[in-house]
């Protein structure tokens, strides 16, 4: 019987340690596409690419998730509501994409929760479940509703 509880034990130490060990994975993971992120926001900002940013700089910015950059562009002057060809704004991209963090700096920048593509879709209307539930708990805390 005791070496039954011994071996519990070791395999009980062993998934904690398997799991301490994909924990710290993803942290790696996590920290590597941060600094990417800062790495490409740089080289565009340097490389001059950008001088002045224009409403596809923008739409290109989220369409590739990166908040930092979206953030830098729209500092920069770039119309947070600026709209396509297909009239949808970068909320529209960052929500149907499921990009919570890029759409958190669009808000918070005044982006339209109700504005309409061509078709006539709001940024809600084609965006996955948890970020419709998001973006609708987001409309009623800024409408004073709540």
């Amino acid at each position: 019987r005791q070496a039954l509880e011994a071996e519990k034990a070791r395999l009980a130490a062993e998934q904690a340690e398997k799991e301490r060990q994909q924990a710290l994975e993803a942290e790696k993971a996590r920290l590597i596409a941060e600094q990417t992120e800062k790495e490409r926001q740089e080289f565009f900002v340097q490389s001059g690419r950008w001088p002045s940013p224009n409403k596809m700089d923008l739409h290109f910015a989220v369409k590739r998730n990166l908040p930092m950059l979206t953030a830098s562009l729209i500092q920069q002057g770039a119309d947070v509501n600026t709209k396509d060809t297909n009239f949808r704004t970068p909320l529209h991209l960052a929500a149907w994409e499921n990009a919570f963090a890029t759409v958190e700096v669009l808000l918070k920048h005044g982006a339209d929760v109700n504005a309409k593509s061509k078709g006539g879709q709001t940024p809600i209307d084609k965006a996955p479940h948890e970020m419709a539930v998001f973006l609708r708990r987001y409309m009623l805390s800024h409408s004073g509703n709540e």
